[in-house]
């Protein structure tokens, strides 16, 4: 018997000043995607703490590696945020 491949729906939450988006992993992807979205102004460190908050939140629902980026509305990429440098990998 083969197993056909399972997919999820993405998960979006709000936050108030942000929104997250999380995918599970999915084909030849081993990580999990979560992304907070920032729809309007933002502190850098704001969004720092933001990412840290949210990827022990995710790591601890899910255990599976994750990547966390950050965007603002036009969904450009938010760079140089506080202590942080590109995007956050962490595998559980």
């Amino acid at each position: 018997m083969s197993r056909e491949p399972l997919y999820f729906d993405a998960i979006k939450e709000d936050r108030g000043s942000y929104f997250i988006e999380y995918q599970t992993p999915v084909a030849n992807n081993p990580f999990a995607t979560l992304n907070v979205v920032y729809p309007g102004a933002f502190e850098l460190n704001q969004v720092a703490d933001s990412m840290r908050t949210e990827m022990v939140h995710w790591l601890a629902r899910y255990p599976v590696p994750v990547i966390v980026s950050a965007f603002d509305v036009a969904e450009n990429i938010i760079r140089n945020y506080g202590e942080i440098y590109g995007n956050i990998v962490l595998n559980s």
